[in-house]
């Protein structure tokens, strides 16, 4: 979880332990830091993007609760990019009466990995799911089939 107190530049105001498990940062690496170095090329500008239209969305009702979920990649103190999905949300800081941002982050990499196998795949679609099987169970099938086949 992390608070951004900066909405000119997205700073850190806060951050957990857990940040460490993500990106391999302690807190105290994050906070007074900009999120922008943390970011692909191409997050950053969906960053700025959507930061720019929820604030003004924000101003017009400060009170109204909104709850953003986005994914865009992080980078991870070793240089490798993570798939994140962030969920997100505006408040104003009780002590100074600004906007800030709420949010929470967690890798998604196996999901966009598993994703992309079943996108790769020009022979599986949905029809292929069995009845009573979840598409984690798809994918568990299909590698075991792969598996099989290439005598893994």
């Amino acid at each position: 979880m992390c608070i951004r107190d900066s909405l000119a530049d997205l700073r850190f105001s806060y951050v957990s332990s857990s940040v460490y498990r993500l990106l391999g940062y302690f807190p105290e690496d994050l906070v007074g830091q900009s999120i922008m170095p943390f970011l692909t090329e191409s997050s950053r500008e969906y960053v700025k993007q959507i930061t720019k239209e929820r604030v003004a969305y924000f101003k017009i009702d400060p009170h109204k609760r909104h709850t953003y979920i986005d994914q865009f990649e992080q980078l991870h103190k070793n240089g490798s990019a993570i798939s994140t999905e962030t969920t997100s949300y505006f408040r104003l800081n009780r002590e100074t009466g600004h906007p800030e941002i709420v949010a929470v982050s967690r890798d998604i990499s196996r999901r966009k990995a598993n994703e992309k196998l079943l996108t790769d795949r020009n022979t599986v679609s949905y029809t292929h799911l069995r009845a009573h099987e979840t598409v984690l169970d798809l994918v568990c099938r299909l590698l075991l089939e792969k598996k099989k086949h290439h005598n893994i």
